[in-house]
C-alpha cells in the first residue's frame, strides 16, 4: 500500500473526542429505575410441582428407537449424495 495523499475519513476520525460517560445522567437513569422497581409488586413465590414430561417415555419405546435410527440414515444418505454431486461439479468424480 502506497501513501500517496492522507486519507480525509481517517482524518476527521483522528479529530473527533474521546466519548466520556455523564454522570448526571447515570444517575437520573438509576433513580428513574430504582423507584419504578420499588414501586412494582413483587411476585409471590410460588413453588410449582415437578411434573415429569410425556416424551422421555416416548423415546424408550422401540418404535421410536427404529424411526430415530431410519431419520439418522436418510440424513446420511442425503449428505452422501450431496457431498458426491459436489464432486462430480468439481471434476474430481
Amino acid at each position: 500500500m502506497t501513501l500517496e495523499q492522507p486519507d480525509p475519513l481517517l482524518a476527521a476520525l483522528a479529530d473527533l473526542t474521546t466519548p466520556t460517560p455523564d454522570a448526571e445522567r447515570d444517575a437520573r437513569i438509576r433513580a428513574r429505575c430504582h423507584a419504578a422497581m420499588s414501586r412494582r409488586d413483587p411476585r409471590p413465590s410460588r413453588s410449582w410441582p415437578r411434573v415429569p414430561l410425556p416424551w422421555p417415555r416416548v423415546f424408550r419405546s422401540a418404535s421410536a428407537s427404529i424411526g430415530d435410527t431410519l431419520l439418522a440414515a436418510a440424513v446420511a444418505g442425503y449428505g452422501v449424495v450431496i457431498v458426491a454431486k459436489a464432486f462430480k461439479a468439481a471434476g474430481l468424480f
